[in-house]
Order: structure tokens, then sequence, then C-alpha cells
């Protein structure tokens, strides 16, 4: 039995934090996946960079605190 704490925080009635790493894997899959298709394309690494700070990195670091 899956249970949602707050707004971004999933845990099992165990308290195991596996659904809730699941959901964030299934999350980042998409962006990183266009990425990764479309890398060739880019000769400049600055551009896969600003790519995957605006696509990929905001989903792992959402709700983390700093």
């Amino acid at each position: 039995v899956l249970g949602v704490f707050g707004w971004f925080l999933i845990l099992s009635s165990n308290l195991s934090f596996n659904a809730h790493i699941d959901n964030i894997y299934g999350k980042y899959q998409k962006p990183l996946g266009m990425i990764n298709k479309i890398c060739n394309q880019f000769k400049d690494s600055n551009y896969l960079k600003l790519l995957y700070h605006a696509l990929v990195r905001p989903i792992l670091e959402f709700g983390s605190i700093i």
C-alpha cells in the first residue's frame, strides 16, 4: 500500500522510499532520453549541460533541502 506524504514524497506502508525513487526515475527518463537522442547534433558540451540543467536537474532537486 502506497501513501503520499505532502506533495512530493511517496512512502510505502513499511516506510520504504523505493516507490518514491521509482517515481522520480520515471519522471526524468523522458527528458534524459531526449537529450541522449540529440546529443550527436551538439558539438559543444555546454549545450548538453544547459539542457540537463533545464530539463533533468529540476526533477531531481524538487523538494530537496540544499
